[in-house]
C-alpha cells in the first residue's frame, strides 16, 4: 500500500513530532509494511526523528520536502500513486493567511483526483474567511472518505463550508493518547534532578510578531524568583525551523530571558529541552503548581498531568482550546501580560487551584481522559477502514 502523508512536520515542533508518532503507530499496526511518503518541511530533520524515535516502524517511510519548487516531479508522481492521502494533523487549515488553504489541500485534491483514498486526521482548522475559502474546503472535505477534527472549533468550521455534521468525526489531538504520569516516576525524577521540596513553576513562551515573549515575561519571573523557594521551569516546545535556524527557537526566547536575570536568579531557572523525553517533560509539568504558556502542546501535556494553567491568547488555536476546557478567566491577551497586575492575578489563581495536598486537578484530569478517550475513538474508527483499503491495494500491481 501506498501512503502519503501531508502535515507541518520537520520543524523541530515537540507537539507535531506527537502527533506524527500517534499516525505512524496507527499505520503501522493497520497497514504493516506500507510505504509512506511523509511530505514535510525538512527531510533531514524528519529523518533524525524517525531514526532517534521510530527505529524499527512496520512501515518504510521516505521523508520529501513538500515544496513543488523543491522536488516537483517526486511530489506529483507521489500524491498520483497514492493508495491513500492522509492530511494532519495539527493546526494546518486557518484562513488568515492569502494562500493557506490552497498549499494544504492543492496535494490532497490531486491525490483524490487520482483515485486515493482521502482522510482529515485531526487537523485543527481555524478563523476561515471568504466565500472562496469556504467553498474550496467545503469542497475537497466533501470528496474525503474520512473527515476528523480535533476540537468543537474546527468542527464549526467545517459546518459553516456546508459540510454536514454527521460526516464529521470529532475527535481530539492525538497527544492525548500519551499516558499520564506516575507518582513513583514523578519522584525519582525530581530527585535525579535535585528538585525536591522546592516550589516549581512552569513556563513555556515563543516570540510572536516580533512582540519579544522574554521581554514581556522577565518582570513575572523576576517577582516569582523573589522567593528563594521557587525555580522556574522553561518548557521548550520548539526546536527551531530547518535544521540549523533559531529564529523560532524557544530555546532563543529562553536565553534572552535568562539575560534579563542576575547570576544567582539564573541558577534557579531550568531548560527543560528536547534532552527530555515526553514522559518526563510530562512528570515536571506534573511537579509544577501551575504553568503559564504560549505553546499549545505544553497545555496538552499540563492537562494531562492535571497541572494547573494559564495561557497567552496569540492565536485562535489557543482560545479554542481555552474555551474547550472552559478555562477562559486564565486567558491573557499579549497587551494584559505586560499589566503586573493582571498577570499577578490570574498566577494567584492558578496557585490557588492546587489542591492543599499538592494532588493534581481533579477537573483537569477528566478533562484530559475524555479526550483521550475521542482521540482513541478516531484511532478506532480509522482502524477498520485502513486495514479494507490495504487488502483493496493489495490487489493491485504497481504502475
Amino acid at each position: 500500500m501506498r501512503i502519503v502523508i501531508h502535515g507541518s512536520y520537520g520543524t523541530g515542533n515537540r507537539g507535531d513530532n506527537v502527533i506524527l508518532s500517534q499516525l505512524l503507530l496507527l499505520l503501522a499496526a493497520e497497514t504493516p509494511g506500507a510505504d509512506v511518503t511523509l511530505l514535510c518541511r525538512d527531510e533531514q530533520r524528519v529523518a533524525l526523528y524517525l531514526a532517534s524515535e521510530h527505529p524499527e516502524l512496520a512501515l518504510r517511510v521516505t521523508p520529501l520536502n513538500a515544496s513543488f519548487r523543491r522536488h516537483p516531479l517526486q511530489v506529483l508522481r507521489a500524491c498520483q500513486q497514492a493508495d491513500l492521502f492522509v492530511l494532519g494533523g495539527g493546526g494546518l487549515l486557518w484562513g488568515k493567511a492569502p494562500g493557506n488553504l490552497s498549499y494544504w489541500l492543492q496535494r490532497a485534491r490531486i491525490a483524490r483526483g487520482s483515485g486515493a483514498h482521502l482522510i482529515f486526521y485531526l487537523p485543527g482548522i481555524y478563523g476561515v474567511k471568504g466565500r472562496r475559502a469556504h467553498r474550496l474546503l467545503g469542497r475537497v472535505t466533501e470528496a474525503a472518505d474520512f473527515v476528523s477534527v480535533r476540537d468543537e472549533e474546527g468542527l464549526e468550521q467545517l459546518r459553516h463550508c456546508g459540510v454536514p455534521e454527521e460526516r464529521i468525526a470529532l475527535g481530539a489531538d492525538p497527544a492525548f493518547l500519551l499516558a499520564p504520569p506516575e507518582p513513583g516516576q514523578i519522584d525519582d525524577l525530581l530527585q535525579a534532578l535535585g528538585l525536591e521540596g522546592r516550589r516549581l513553576v512552569g513556563l513555556s513562551a515563543r516570540d510572536w510578531q516580533e512582540r519579544l515573549s522574554a521581554g514581556i515575561f522577565a518582570n513575572f519571573v523576576r517577582h516569582l524568583l523573589d522567593d528563594p523557594d521557587v525555580v522556574l521551569l522553561f518548557f521548550v516546545m520548539k526546536t527551531g525551523g530547518r535544521l540549523g535556524e533559531t529564529d523560532t527557537d524557544d530555546i532563543t526566547v529562553a536565553r534572552k530571558l535568562l539575560r534579563t536575570l542576575p547570576p544567582e536568579l539564573q541558577q534557579r531557572v531550568l531548560i527543560v529541552d528536547d534532552a527530555y523525553s515526553n514522559a518526563e517533560m510530562i512528570a515536571l509539568l506534573a511537579a509544577c503548581q501551575y504553568l503559564v504558556a504560549m505553546r499549545l502542546h505544553a497545555l496538552i501535556f499540563a492537562t494531562i498531568a492535571g497541572t494547573p494553567f494559564g495561557a497567552l491568547a496569540y492565536d485562535d488555536k489557543i482560545r479554542a482550546y481555552m474555551s474547550m476546557l472552559g478555562r477562559e478567566e486564565h486567558l491573557l491577551d499579549l497587551r494584559e501580560v505586560i499589566d503586573p497586575q493582571r498577570l499577578l492575578d490570574v498566577t494567584t489563581a492558578l496557585a490557588e487551584e492546587r489542591t492543599r495536598d499538592g494532588r493534581p486537578s481533579p477537573s483537569l484530569l477528566m478533562a484530559a481522559a475524555s479526550l483521550a478517550l475521542r482521540a482513541r475513538a478516531v484511532h478506532q474508527a480509522l482502524a477498520g477502514r485502513l486495514r479494507d483499503w490495504a487488502a483493496q491495494a493489495g490487489g493491485r500491481a504497481a504502475p
